[in-house]
């Protein structure tokens, strides 16, 4: 079996997820914008159902809802150890909470590993599964993602965090392993 993917509009737009047709394990989600690679076409009523049930999660997380995703259908085997171990670690950040590249690397045992583990998460192949958005710089500031500055600032307010005026995290919701 190849790889497959298919496409649903919730909020933020196209979301697109990618999948091992062998495993039924996802490869990839892709933000509005990013175009599917080469995967086998699927009809919608052929999606199987962990992933239409992931796509109906997503959907709801995307509106805002609180949802626990299952991170057993990730295709986490798809990554280098090193980048396993920063999105598994980081799937630990709770909603309404942030933390910082230099935190998850000191959890890790990784002195001076902030931008390793920001390159790390900057290729998150399971955005909002894996939320890496809830990362951000150690002066508080939004920081990168994949998706833009202001779907991450869009989704971390969904999640009830809060900014000043300057554009930064509120410190009140930083959180330290």
């Amino acid at each position: 079996m190849g790889v497959f993917g298919c496409s649903f509009e919730p909020e933020f737009g196209t979301i697109r997820l990618v999948w091992n047709g062998a495993s039924g394990r996802i490869v990839r989600v892709l933000f509005p914008g990013q175009l599917l690679p080469d995967t086998e076409p699927v009809r919608a009523e052929d999606v199987p159902e962990r992933v239409s049930t992931l796509m109906s999660n997503l959907g709801r997380f995307l509106r805002g809802a609180e949802v626990e995703f299952d991170p057993g259908i990730l295709d986490l085997e798809s990554c280098s150890p090193f980048k396993r171990r920063v999105l598994l670690l980081e799937r630990t950040v709770p909603r309404g909470c942030v933390t910082t590249y230099g935190a998850l690397a000191r959890e890790l045992g990784i002195k001076g590993g902030a931008r390793a583990v920001g390159g790390a998460l900057a290729s998150n192949p399971f955005p909002f599964i894996i939320p890496c958005h809830r990362v951000v710089r150690s002066d508080g500031s939004i920081g990168g993602f994949q998706g833009g500055g202001g779907m991450k600032e869009k989704l971390l307010g969904m999640e009830g965090v809060k900014f000043l005026r300057k554009g930064s995290v509120d410190p009140r919701f930083m959180m330290m392993f």
